[in-house]
């Protein structure tokens, strides 16, 4: 004879069982999709503001889809950066495609740039570097003719585009004005975009 309530009893790990096949893929997915925009949160409100400027670029192509891809003036190029105060290890670093570091200071030349003062790169290091007071170091990841900072896009929403395309438009008739970005660097060298700076205006998402 068959106790009562045996059947609810074996079909109770059944029931376990099947929720976790629901909340363990749930939890593993959460587990990759989440730290990023974690990471980039800590390091928007904790980090510190960085201005660099982009390179020139077309207004009538500068925002494609969601987001506009930037390139800057003066870390974006590799031989730049290369001739940079210890940037003897560089070419080894792009063959195997190894992170360094780059170590910015603000330009507190006069009239550097049309708008605030920009940050400009000194030296790199292979390893996280100690830096001056007035210094910070941005992590840097070698591409075949670049180098990447995720600082190369800028996701902003649809509506703002026209705007920002006119904006920029108008900046190119007037004069060859670059935009600059505000950039958030934090403790580790990662960084995030917050602001795009364009004719005295800024342009926050």
């Amino acid at each position: 004879m068959v106790a009562a309530g045996s059947t609810s009893n074996q079909t109770a790990p059944v029931r376990r069982r099947a929720r976790w096949r629901f909340w363990l893929p749930l939890a593993l997915q959460l587990a990759l999709i989440l730290p990023m925009p974690l990471r980039n949160t800590y390091t928007a409100i904790a980090g510190e503001t960085v201005i660099l400027t982009t390179e020139p670029v077309d207004p009538y192509n500068l925002l494609q889809g969601y987001y506009q891809t930037l390139r800057y003036q003066t870390i974006s190029s590799r031989e730049a950066v290369i001739e940079l105060e210890g940037g003897e290890f560089l070419p080894e670093y792009y063959r195997d495609r190894r992170p360094f570091y780059i170590v910015l200071a603000q330009d507190t030349a006069d009239g550097a740039t049309a708008g605030p003062a920009d940050w400009q790169p000194v030296r790199v290091s292979p390893e996280r570097p100690i830096v001056q007071a007035n210094e910070l170091f941005l992590k840097a990841y070698p591409e075949e003719n670049s180098i990447r900072y995720n600082l190369e896009r800028y996701y902003m929403p649809e509506e703002r585009r026209d705007e920002l395309n006119a904006t920029i438009e108008d900046l190119r008739r007037q004069s060859r004005q670059a935009v600059q970005v505000e950039v958030k660097i934090d403790r580790f060298g990662r960084a995030v975009p917050v602001a795009l700076l364009m004719g005295g205006d800024r342009f926050e998402f």
